[in-house]
């Protein structure tokens, strides 16, 4: 008899441990696809706010400028598109893309820095600004 509850006993503490162990599993496997995920939604959204700001500086900007600006972001090295990837995920809305975009058009530098004291922090300006300088000979050339 007590072989029997031994053998029940064993067998419910090896299927709590399957099933501690699937959890786990489970667990981990939707963190990564949430961390992929976001990733993805990030490159698109950053892509999608360059596409809708460039778009609507076309008044503003010649053809070829639009090209280089284009060109320039998909020759940035990958560390630099993640740097502003992470940017763009944590503070970019549509109204801001929106009221950027107007601002560009309008060639209103100083709504553009205003808007981007109001929106970004000082660790993000550090970053854009080092992108800016480490960039902006591609974009003058």
């Amino acid at each position: 008899m007590s072989n029997i509850r031994r053998e029940k006993k064993n067998k419910g503490l090896k299927v709590l441990a399957i099933v501690v162990i699937i959890a786990a599993l489970v667990a981990c496997s939707v963190h990564v696809a949430k961390r992929i995920i976001v990733k993805k939604v990030a490159e698109y959204a950053v892509q999608k706010v360059a596409d809708t700001v460039l778009s609507n500086a076309s008044d503003s900007l010649s053809d070829e400028q639009i090209v280089k600006l284009k060109n320039l972001y998909n020759n940035m090295d990958h560390e630099d598109k993640a740097a502003v990837e992470k940017i763009v995920a944590d503070k970019v809305t549509p109204q801001l893309v929106s009221e950027a975009s107007q601002y560009v058009a309008q060639k209103d530098t100083a709504s553009l820095k205003k808007l981007a004291e109001e929106n970004l922090t000082k660790e993000d300006k550090t970053v854009l600004e080092n992108l800016y300088k480490k960039y902006s000979g591609e974009i003058n050339k």
